[in-house]
């Protein structure tokens, strides 16, 4: 059974929702971290992500995490309180992968090169994923359950990579609907499928029959593009 309740579920994000928690300098009996103590550390964090790569977060115990790690059940407390911070340290791991993808938002799109910047921050998004997967997945799944801790860190980190995508786009005018379609609403079309392409459709990637990856970021990036070319 997950075991989350040692700690109150306080809001550890920051007004970002990105950096929920930083790295600890002292142990949870107010100990200075030295370099064993950020060892140890760091074998629990990479415990419970070995754990996530064959297990969902709600299957997977602290003695289960101590044990990968090599620790015990006594040493997993004196630097966690529960499986969650263990998790939010593992999240802090995404961010240089998450600043790589707003990177590919963040410098000019020359219109004769769109398509290709579009396919750039795609795969950019597709390589997150594909790197983090187990920890975000996991980070979904607390989120689902109400963990504050979590919820924000959901909801933040899309939600800016939709309006810098957004903020690259233009509105669609149709004949035949009475709203044009907004860039944010575009945006964010692309960044859930995204995140769904990414999970469940890497492994078709080489099959020609199939609706695979590569089929699909042509596609996302020609929608994108549509937003961008001015009418």
């Amino acid at each position: 059974m997950l075991r989350l309740d040692r700690s109150s579920r306080a809001n550890a994000d920051d007004s970002s929702g990105r950096d929920l928690r930083p790295a600890a300098e002292v142990n949870k009996w107010g100990q200075i971290l030295g370099r064993k103590g950020r060892r140890t550390q760091a074998r629990i964090v990479a415990g419970l992500k070995l754990l996530l790569a064959s297990a969902p977060i709600a299957g997977i115990t602290v003695i289960a995490v101590a044990a990968e790690a090599d620790v015990s059940g006594p040493t997993f407390y004196s630097y966690f309180d529960d499986l969650g911070e263990v998790l939010l340290a593992a999240l802090q791991e995404v961010e240089p992968d998450l600043a790589a993808v707003r990177h590919t938002l963040e410098i000019d799109w020359p219109r004769e090169q769109a398509f290709t910047h579009a396919e750039l921050f795609i795969e950019a998004y597709r390589d997150l994923w594909m790197k983090h997967a187990p920890v975000l997945q996991a980070r979904n799944a607390l989120a689902e359950l109400r963990d504050e801790r979590f919820m924000a860190h959901r909801v933040t980190g899309p939600n800016e990579l939709a309006h810098m995508l957004a903020a690259k786009m233009h509105p669609i005018h149709r004949a035949d609907t009475p709203r044009p379609v907004e860039p944010l609403g575009m945006a964010s079309i692309v960044i859930t499928a995204l995140e769904r392409l990414s999970t469940h459709l890497a492994n078709a990637y080489h099959e020609p029959d199939a609706i695979n990856w590569k089929r699909s970021r042509h596609a996302l990036a020609h929608f994108i593009v549509e937003g961008i070319r001015p009418l």
